[in-house]
């Protein structure tokens, strides 16, 4: 055994917190933790399932790509039965989980490029995924599902090589799984906490996207947009300015950024 070795023991001898992740499913190597997790939701797991591996053989990202999952990262679904008005800020609430983390375990600056990837230095270190529906008996679902690279050598990789980094890369640091999951999970579920007693985390959201004051090009499924992203509205939709002076309003999307003005990353406080 190794000191970045992962079991369903070693996480639950770290975790600190009342929920998320009490219900762990733990396996070396699945197909993907969202398939995982969509089974546990059909047998009604309990509010807070997490369902952790150590790679994945076929890790999902949006617009069904694949997400590289090789050992060395940390690849995460929550399951959550919230409100149908949630649903729409799990993304926002994950994705500054994930800054919180990377903040705690690594210190390194990292910014969020709308809607769903995390950034140090220009490049990819994190994707999220959130998918909802109706479960058997407890209504609405959703999991959010959450991979980060930790130790991963993207140069190793050639799909990722230009675009991905990973953490221990970026920070020059050697930094342990176990360490920033548990960080993720307590501050995900510190800040769903928060969202439940009403409070918005929409301009700590604003404040970390990179994307924001920068000419875009968002590719939607279907259409391709080029403006000024303004903002973002209390769904976390795009508000996008059109160079006809139009204002569209994108749900979601695919970025990239027209100019390379990258900032460097936020730090919270």
């Amino acid at each position: 055994m190794t000191r970045d070795d992962l079991s369903s023991k070693i996480i639950l001898s770290r975790l600190n917190t009342r929920e998320i992740g009490q219900t762990l499913v733990y396996r070396t190597k699945v197909s993907s933790t969202m398939e995982t997790a969509l089974e546990q939701v059909r047998r009604d797991t309990p509010n807070g399932t997490v369902v952790v591996a150590g790679a994945q053989e076929h890790g999902k990202g949006r617009f069904d790509r694949v997400w590289i999952s090789p050992k060395g990262g940390i690849y995460v679904s929550i399951i959550l039965y919230p409100s149908k008005a949630a649903l729409n800020s799990l993304t926002m609430l994950a994705s500054l989980a994930v800054l919180d983390s990377i903040k705690e375990v690594s210190g390194t600056p990292a910014c969020i490029k709308w809607p769903n990837d995390v950034l140090i230095g220009g490049k990819k270190v994190c994707g999220i995924l959130a998918v909802s529906g109706e479960s058997p008996s407890k209504g609405t679902y959703a999991v959010v599902g959450i991979g980060v690279n930790i130790n991963i050598e993207p140069d190793a990789y050639p799909e990722i090589a230009e675009t991905g980094t990973s953490l221990n890369a970026a920070s020059g640091k050697t930094l342990l799984r176990i360490d920033l999951l548990c960080s993720l999970l307590e501050n995900f579920e510190r800040r769903y906490a928060k969202m439940a007693e009403g409070e918005s985390q929409l301009a700590e959201w604003s404040e970390a996207l990179i994307t924001l004051g920068q000419q875009v090009t968002v590719k939607t499924t279907t259409q391709t947009f080029d403006g000024l992203a303004e903002s973002v509205d209390t769904e976390g939709c795009l508000r996008l300015r059109l160079e006809n002076g139009d204002l569209k309003i994108i749900p979601a999307g695919d970025v990239t950024l027209r100019t390379q003005s990258y900032f460097p990353g936020v730090l919270f406080p």
